[in-house]
């Protein structure tokens, strides 16, 4: 995801500025202002992994909305990657 478009989707104080929602349902994860930008690197597996091809694969991402998402064990902080939900 670009700088521009992740400087759209943050306020002055690096916080949300509309809700996310999941890409595959309604479900509302986060309000606006509920969660702060993030960024550092991660290996997520593929959503969609349907194949031979992607089995057992990862995408590399850099952006996570915290603090839900994946888990991270070791500072118990969770985490959501940007590119994988809606903003509205």
């Amino acid at each position: 995801m670009s700088t521009n478009i992740i400087d759209t989707k943050k306020d002055a104080e690096g916080k949300n500025k509309s809700k996310i929602y999941c890409t595959f349902c309604p479900s509302k994860m986060l309000n606006a202002g509920a969660a702060r930008l993030i960024n550092m690197e991660f290996a997520l597996p593929y959503i969609h992994s349907k194949g031979e091809d992607k089995a057992n694969q990862s995408e590399v991402i850099l952006n996570y909305w915290g603090p839900v998402g994946w888990h991270d064990l070791s500072t118990q902080k969770s985490y959501i990657a940007l590119c994988r939900v809606k903003h509205e």
